[in-house]
C-alpha cells in the first residue's frame, strides 16, 4: 500500500480511493457506480451494530470482479469495516489462480459448536490459528447471507490460503471451504490435501479434526 492506492498490476489497475467534490468516496474507478457507502444506516437488528470500530466502520458497495477487472452495478454488500472491504477487494485480484476446494456443509452447532463460536466471534478478532478476518453480509436477499474469510497464512507467506464460511440468517447449515494460491502437486484427480499440502495442515487451526478432514480430504 503506497499513500491511498496499491498496484494490481495488468488489467486489473490498482485500487485507490477518489475523494467526491460533493462529498464521499469512490474505489478502485472515479466513475458512478464505484460509490463506497461508508458507515451505512443498518437495520436495528444487524449484527455489525454492536461490533462497529469507529476508526474502520462498515462499508456498503455494489462492486464486483468481473473477468479480468472491476465492474459496478453488483450485489449490495456490507462489509464489517473499511479494512475488511480493502482486504477482500485485494484479494479477489488474486481470483484467478485460486485453487479450491468443494463446498461441504455443517451444521454450526455440531463439533462442539466450532463453527457457531467461529461465527459468533467479532468479525474483526482473528480466531486462533488465522492473521486476519474479513466478515461481510449480504442483506438484500432473504434471509440475508454472511460470509467469513479467515486468513490462514501469515502477511510474509509465499502463498495466500483462506478459510471460507458462508451461512444464512436463521438457518444452521454452514457452508465450508478452503481456497488457496499454493501451486498444486500431484495428480489432478488427488484429494486437497494432496494437491496443495502445505495449506491443509493449517485447515486445522481454527477448526477441530472432524470438520477439517471433511473439506480437505475431498478431491478437487
Amino acid at each position: 500500500m503506497v499513500g491511498r492506492h496499491v498496484n494490481f498490476g495488468g488489467s486489473y489497475g490498482r485500487f485507490e480511493l477518489f475523494d467526491q467534490p460533493g462529498g464521499g468516496v469512490r474505489a478502485l474507478h472515479d466513475e458512478p457506480g464505484f460509490e463506497l457507502d461508508i458507515n451505512p444506516p443498518l437495520p436495528p437488528a444487524h449484527p455489525y451494530h454492536t461490533h462497529t470500530i469507529t476508526d474502520s466502520p462498515p462499508v456498503r458497495s455494489r462492486i464486483r470482479h468481473q473477468g479480468g477487472g472491476w465492474a459496478a452495478g453488483g450485489q449490495e454488500s456490507t462489509d464489517a469495516s473499511a479494512s475488511a472491504f480493502i482486504m477482500r477487494i485485494i484479494l479477489m485480484n488474486a481470483e484467478a489462480i485460486w485453487g479450491r476446494t468443494p463446498w461441504v456443509r455443517v451444521d454450526r452447532h455440531a463439533h462442539g459448536g466450532v463453527l457457531d463460536g467461529l461465527l459468533n466471534q467479532s468479525p474483526h478478532q482473528p480466531p486462533n490459528g488465522c492473521t486476519a478476518v474479513m466478515a461481510g453480509r449480504l442483506d438484500e436477499v432473504d434471509p440475508a447471507v454472511e460470509i467469513r474469510q479467515l486468513l490462514l497464512t501469515p502477511f510474509d507467506s509465499p502463498f495466500v490460503a483462506l478459510l471460507v464460511l458462508l451461512t444464512r440468517a436463521n438457518i444452521n447449515t454452514v457452508g465450508v471451504d478452503v481456497i488457496t494460491t499454493e501451486p498444486p502437486v500431484g495428480d489432478a484427480s488427488a484429494a486437497f490435501k494432496d494437491r496443495r499440502p502445505a495449506t491443509a495442515p493449517l485447515v486445522g487451526g481454527p477448526l477441530v479434526d472432524a470438520i477439517a478432514n471433511m473439506v480437505v480430504g475431498e478431491a478437487m
